[in-house]
Protein backbone atom coordinates (compact mmCIF):
# COMPACT_ATOMS: atom_id res chain seq x y z
CA UNK A 1 0.00 0.00 0.00
CA UNK A 2 2.99 2.13 0.89
CA UNK A 3 4.85 1.25 -2.05
CA UNK A 4 1.04 2.35 -4.82
CA UNK A 5 0.62 5.59 -2.87
CA UNK A 6 4.19 7.20 -2.13
CA UNK A 7 3.57 7.42 1.92
CA UNK A 8 4.59 6.44 5.21
CA UNK A 9 3.85 7.37 8.85
CA UNK A 10 5.84 6.27 12.12
CA UNK A 11 4.79 6.53 15.70
CA UNK A 12 4.22 9.78 16.94
CA UNK A 13 7.20 9.76 18.88
CA UNK A 14 9.54 9.58 16.22
CA UNK A 15 8.45 11.95 13.75
CA UNK A 16 10.31 14.96 15.06
CA UNK A 17 13.44 12.67 14.92
CA UNK A 18 12.55 11.83 10.89
CA UNK A 19 11.74 15.46 10.74
CA UNK A 20 14.78 16.49 11.95
CA UNK A 21 17.02 13.92 10.08
CA UNK A 22 15.36 14.89 6.82
CA UNK A 23 16.17 19.03 7.56
CA UNK A 24 19.80 18.12 7.99
CA UNK A 25 20.66 15.30 5.80
CA UNK A 26 20.88 15.15 2.30
CA UNK A 27 19.33 11.99 2.24
CA UNK A 28 17.17 9.97 4.70
CA UNK A 29 16.53 6.06 4.21
CA UNK A 30 14.55 4.17 5.90
CA UNK A 31 14.75 0.01 5.48
CA UNK A 32 11.79 -2.00 6.10
CA UNK A 33 11.74 -4.99 8.28
CA UNK A 34 8.93 -7.28 9.28
CA UNK A 35 9.16 -8.77 12.50
CA UNK A 36 10.13 -12.34 12.49
CA UNK A 37 10.89 -12.80 8.71
CA UNK A 38 14.48 -12.65 9.43
CA UNK A 39 15.20 -10.19 6.30
CA UNK A 40 14.98 -6.95 5.24
CA UNK A 41 11.70 -6.17 2.88
CA UNK A 42 13.44 -2.83 1.04
CA UNK A 43 14.13 0.21 1.80
CA UNK A 44 12.68 3.35 0.76
CA UNK A 45 14.28 7.34 0.43
CA UNK A 46 12.68 10.01 2.61
CA UNK A 47 11.07 13.03 0.09
CA UNK A 48 9.41 15.25 2.11
CA UNK A 49 9.71 15.02 5.68
CA UNK A 50 6.28 14.06 8.12
CA UNK A 51 3.40 17.11 7.38
CA UNK A 52 -0.15 17.28 8.51
CA UNK A 53 -0.50 18.78 5.08
CA UNK A 54 -0.28 15.96 3.52
CA UNK A 55 -3.56 13.66 3.50
CA UNK A 56 -3.52 10.49 4.89
CA UNK A 57 -4.02 7.28 2.79
CA UNK A 58 -7.10 4.94 3.71
CA UNK A 59 -4.66 2.35 4.83
CA UNK A 60 -3.86 4.41 7.92
CA UNK A 61 -6.85 4.14 9.07
CA UNK A 62 -5.99 1.12 10.09
CA UNK A 63 -3.26 1.57 12.58
CA UNK A 64 -3.57 1.32 16.44
CA UNK A 65 -1.32 3.32 17.47
CA UNK A 66 -0.33 7.05 17.88
CA UNK A 67 1.45 7.35 14.53
CA UNK A 68 3.28 10.65 12.86
CA UNK A 69 2.05 12.73 10.62
CA UNK A 70 2.12 11.01 6.89
CA UNK A 71 5.40 11.69 4.69
CA UNK A 72 6.40 11.53 1.70
CA UNK A 73 8.88 8.09 0.46
CA UNK A 74 10.54 6.66 -2.89
CA UNK A 75 10.51 3.36 -3.12
CA UNK A 76 13.90 1.89 -4.07
CA UNK A 77 13.81 -1.95 -3.28
CA UNK A 78 11.02 -4.25 -2.23
CA UNK A 79 13.59 -7.23 -2.84
CA UNK A 80 13.72 -9.78 0.55
CA UNK A 81 17.09 -9.92 1.90
CA UNK A 82 17.77 -12.41 4.20
CA UNK A 83 19.93 -11.25 7.28
CA UNK A 84 22.00 -13.81 6.88
CA UNK A 85 23.21 -12.28 3.36
CA UNK A 86 24.92 -9.12 5.50
CA UNK A 87 27.02 -10.99 7.51
CA UNK A 88 27.97 -10.04 11.09
CA UNK A 89 27.24 -6.33 10.28
CA UNK A 90 26.99 -4.23 13.92
CA UNK A 91 25.44 -1.57 14.77
CA UNK A 92 27.80 0.89 16.86
CA UNK A 93 24.46 3.40 17.87
CA UNK A 94 23.33 0.25 19.28
CA UNK A 95 25.40 -1.10 21.73
CA UNK A 96 27.11 -2.91 19.01
CA UNK A 97 24.15 -5.63 18.47
CA UNK A 98 24.06 -7.01 15.17
CA UNK A 99 22.03 -4.29 12.65
CA UNK A 100 18.71 -6.78 13.04
CA UNK A 101 17.92 -6.20 16.07
CA UNK A 102 16.34 -2.95 16.86
CA UNK A 103 13.27 -1.22 17.23
CA UNK A 104 11.36 1.68 15.31
CA UNK A 105 13.18 4.11 14.23
CA UNK A 106 17.11 2.35 15.18
CA UNK A 107 19.57 5.06 13.57
CA UNK A 108 22.94 3.87 12.18
CA UNK A 109 25.77 5.80 11.00
CA UNK A 110 26.14 6.52 7.74
CA UNK A 111 28.71 4.06 6.90
CA UNK A 112 26.28 1.04 8.02
CA UNK A 113 23.83 2.61 6.70
CA UNK A 114 25.30 2.52 3.21
CA UNK A 115 26.77 -0.89 3.51
CA UNK A 116 23.26 -2.06 3.96
CA UNK A 117 21.93 -0.24 1.46
CA UNK A 118 24.38 -1.65 -0.69
CA UNK A 119 23.77 -5.74 0.28
CA UNK A 120 19.89 -4.95 -0.11
CA UNK A 121 20.80 -3.75 -4.17
CA UNK A 122 23.12 -6.70 -4.89
CA UNK A 123 20.53 -8.80 -5.69
CA UNK A 124 18.95 -6.00 -7.86
CA UNK A 125 21.73 -5.32 -9.41
CA UNK A 126 22.56 -8.83 -10.66
CA UNK A 127 19.05 -8.90 -12.03
CA UNK A 128 19.16 -5.53 -13.56
CA UNK A 129 22.86 -6.54 -15.35
CA UNK A 130 21.08 -10.03 -16.72
CA UNK A 131 18.23 -7.98 -17.96
CA UNK A 132 20.41 -4.43 -19.22
CA UNK A 133 18.13 -2.60 -17.21
CA UNK A 134 19.66 1.01 -16.16
CA UNK A 135 20.55 1.09 -12.15
CA UNK A 136 17.86 2.78 -9.93
CA UNK A 137 20.18 5.75 -9.91
CA UNK A 138 19.56 6.73 -14.10
CA UNK A 139 16.10 5.41 -14.16
CA UNK A 140 15.19 7.69 -10.51
CA UNK A 141 17.04 10.78 -12.46
CA UNK A 142 19.38 11.69 -9.55
CA UNK A 143 21.57 14.31 -10.88
CA UNK A 144 25.49 13.44 -11.37
CA UNK A 145 26.38 14.61 -8.12
CA UNK A 146 24.01 11.59 -6.54
CA UNK A 147 25.64 9.51 -9.24
CA UNK A 148 29.24 10.39 -8.05
CA UNK A 149 27.93 10.08 -4.01
CA UNK A 150 26.35 7.08 -4.46
CA UNK A 151 29.62 5.75 -6.05
CA UNK A 152 31.84 6.30 -2.78
CA UNK A 153 29.20 4.80 -0.41
CA UNK A 154 32.01 1.56 -0.13
CA UNK A 155 34.43 3.79 1.69
CA UNK A 156 34.43 3.36 5.18
CA UNK A 157 35.59 7.33 5.79
CA UNK A 158 31.81 8.38 6.63
CA UNK A 159 31.10 10.53 10.04
CA UNK A 160 30.00 8.37 12.57
CA UNK A 161 27.55 10.22 14.14
CA UNK A 162 25.74 11.31 10.77
CA UNK A 163 22.11 8.88 10.76
CA UNK A 164 21.47 7.86 7.29
CA UNK A 165 19.16 4.92 7.87
CA UNK A 166 16.66 3.57 9.93
CA UNK A 167 14.89 0.00 9.75
CA UNK A 168 11.24 0.06 10.35
CA UNK A 169 9.00 -1.90 11.93
CA UNK A 170 5.87 -1.09 13.60
CA UNK A 171 4.22 -4.38 14.46
CA UNK A 172 5.87 -4.83 17.98
CA UNK A 173 7.54 -1.91 20.10
CA UNK A 174 9.74 -4.31 22.15
CA UNK A 175 13.72 -5.27 20.63
CA UNK A 176 13.56 -8.27 18.52
CA UNK A 177 16.52 -10.95 19.27
CA UNK A 178 16.17 -13.00 16.29
CA UNK A 179 19.47 -15.42 15.26
CA UNK A 180 20.30 -14.65 11.77
CA UNK A 181 20.47 -18.40 10.15
CA UNK A 182 23.19 -19.30 7.72
CA UNK A 183 20.96 -21.23 5.68
CA UNK A 184 19.36 -19.24 2.92
CA UNK A 185 16.10 -18.66 2.32
CA UNK A 186 14.17 -18.26 -0.38
CA UNK A 187 15.26 -14.69 -2.05
CA UNK A 188 12.00 -13.42 -3.81
CA UNK A 189 10.85 -9.73 -4.69
CA UNK A 190 8.25 -8.73 -2.54
CA UNK A 191 5.74 -6.59 -4.70
CA UNK A 192 3.66 -5.01 -2.15
CA UNK A 193 4.49 -4.96 1.84
CA UNK A 194 1.06 -5.24 3.72
CA UNK A 195 1.06 -4.49 7.63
Amino acid sequence: MSQQDGLWITSARNGAIFASAFKHHKNVFLIFSVNKSKAFQGYARMTSPPSTTIPMADWMDNISWEPSAPFRVQWLSTRRTEFWKLGDLKNPLNDWKPIFIGRDGQEFPEACGRKMVCALDRGLVRERKRSGADSWVARKGYDDADKDEMATWDHDDADKDEVATWPHDESSEAEEDVSASPEPEQADDMPLIKY
